[in-house]
């Protein structure tokens, strides 16, 4: 069991130990460069149009 509450599952120690604790991470910085790199132009490509900030493709 965890001792932090409820809802909390995805909190500062749930990012620390997977995206920057490089013994635990899932991907390396280049990768997730690449990969956010991959994402961003997909969205332009699907909205036909530059993205400018994260509220151009929305949330979810």
């Amino acid at each position: 069991m965890s001792d932090e509450a409820p809802g909390a599952a995805y909190g500062k120690s749930y990012f620390d130990k997977w995206y920057r604790n490089p013994r635990h991470r899932v991907k390396s910085p280049s990768e997730l460069a690449r990969q956010v790199a991959f994402v961003l132009h997909t969205a332009e490509w699907v909205l036909a149009r530059p993205v400018r900030t994260v509220l151009d493709v929305g949330c979810g």
